[in-house]
């Protein structure tokens, strides 16, 4: 303990003194003990007033500081960094877990979707991935994922590819999609869809991505049992149509073989003869040949329709396909008194299509025409077979004199929709579907006067 410190302070007052036996009429004196504030010491004040000399008395009694009393202020800070800093930790703990919480529901989500993600960070041979994906590409269920052996899992002819779009895709700093296929242990092949994002490592080699793999190996296959069974209905298509021609082509088939049947026996009753005229005897060798060509061609026209497609679209020149209709049906053509005319527009760009299924179209429209026309006048009996280009399009218009369309001319090419008691409402139907899968397009529409016009518009092909 310190002694005691008196401090006498005199007070002029212009008011009268104060009644200092009422300590309320005392003058406020409470900044004083401020001033003798020390930062290692402190002290416990009394007032004592003196009334003879007008005055209070200040009574400090100073003592020493204790721990707390000189470092209260940098404890208070200290605790408050810890308290701050304690907040920080459980705030992060907290987005952990919900970060935690909200990756297990994403995986959930994608297992039930039959999705599995996958992760794989710059400038490492590491794949961080579900367990869904490892099943997925029929790799190891344990153990780290090697970048190599996901990369032996792609088809041999799709790693090129793969590698090149993920790459590309962490140059432009883009998504990627693409749909490739992975080869099994047991030598099977799976469709996969891949989705994701891919960035480059900066100046470090190499490139970071993220995404999500679905098997879509059942969706391809029904894809192909679909193309399957539409080729088998074209194809069937195709016979039906041929044998309503069956007389025509019968008689496309006769007219050559019996010029080659006469002129076969009058050489041979030329060659009977002492002094055969030669000239004569080539002159019917020409015939004969010439006639053989045309049989072969008339096979070979039919056989051509009657094949399944090649599954390979070609460069087409619409004009010639026309034209090889037109032969295959002019003798029935001529049997149902039915006359053709052509505009065909020159030097027409070429189209991407097989042969085959064009001109299948092209001989159903216009057997379709001449149906159309069937109780007219010999003499209204005509069809118009157009070839011109729309834009970036070739089209082919089939216009006839018929009895034109129903209210909605998208009805007729609905299956099994028809107007002919032996029909079977596919013939349309299935000629849609086949430009429809070139990118093109087909409808009908009313002529101006009479009949209707079917109109076929297939994009231009890319030379």
């Amino acid at each position: 303990m310190y002694d005691t410190l008196v401090l006498i302070i005199r007070l002029r007052v212009n008011l009268s003194p104060p009644n200092w036996s009422d300590a309320d009429s005392w003058p406020n004196f409470a900044q004083f003990p401020a001033l003798l504030k020390f930062s290692s010491t402190s002290a416990d004040w009394f007032i004592q007033p003196i009334p003879d000399e007008s005055a209070f008395a200040f009574l400090g009694e100073l003592h020493e500081a204790n721990l707390w009393q000189e470092h209260y202020e940098s404890i208070l800070f200290v605790a408050l960094i810890i308290i701050v800093q304690l907040g920080l930790i459980i705030g992060l703990l907290a987005a952990r877990r919900k970060a935690r919480r909200a990756d297990e529901s994403l995986t959930l989500a994608a297992e039930a979707a039959h999705i599995g993600l996958w992760r794989r960070e710059a400038n490492s041979s590491l794949v961080v991935a579900t367990d869904q994906f490892r099943k997925i590409f029929d790799l190891p269920t344990l153990g780290p994922l090697d970048l190599k052996l996901v990369h032996q899992r792609l088809h041999p002819d799709d790693r090129e590819r793969v590698t090149k779009v993920i790459e590309g895709a962490a140059t432009a700093g883009q998504g990627f999609r693409l749909e490739h296929r992975i080869v099994c242990d047991d030598g099977s092949t799976r469709w996969i869809a891949s989705h994701g994002r891919s960035q480059s490592g900066g100046n470090s080699r190499g490139y970071s991505a993220h995404g999500a793999s679905m098997d879509i190996t059942d969706r391809y296959e029904a894809a192909a049992t679909a193309d399957l069974h539409r080729q088998e209905l074209a194809h069937l298509s195709r016979i039906s149509s041929l044998g309503v021609l069956s007389g025509a082509l019968a008689h496309e088939l006769n007219q050559p073989l019996g010029i080659i049947l006469s002129n076969a026996q009058a050489a041979e009753y030329l060659l009977e003869s002492d002094h055969p005229d030669l000239g004569e005897l080539r002159a019917m060798i020409s015939d004969i040949i010439r006639e053989d060509c045309r049989a072969g061609d008339v096979i070979k026209r039919l056989r051509a329709l009657l094949r399944r497609g090649d599954k390979k679209p070609q460069l087409l020149n619409v004009n010639e396909n026309a034209e090889d209709v037109l032969r295959i049906m002019n003798s029935d053509l001529i049997r149902r008194g039915v006359s053709i005319t052509t505009s065909f527009a020159h030097e027409l760009p070429p189209v991407l299509m097989e042969s085959v299924q064009l001109q299948q179209v092209l001989l159903n429209l216009i057997v379709n025409a001449c149906d159309a026309m069937e109780r007219n006048d010999p003499s209204m009996r005509s069809i118009t077979l157009r070839t011109f280009t729309n834009g970036s399009d070739v089209c082919i218009a089939v216009q006839d004199r018929g009895c034109g369309l129903p209210t909605n001319p998208e009805n007729i090419f609905q299956p099994f929709y028809t107007t002919k008691l032996q029909g079977l409402g596919l013939g349309l139907s299935i000629c849609r579907t086949l430009i429809t899968a070139h990118g093109g397009r087909l409808w009908a529409e009313p002529n101006k006067h009479e009949g209707a016009s079917f109109i076929i518009s297939l994009p231009m092909a890319s030379t």
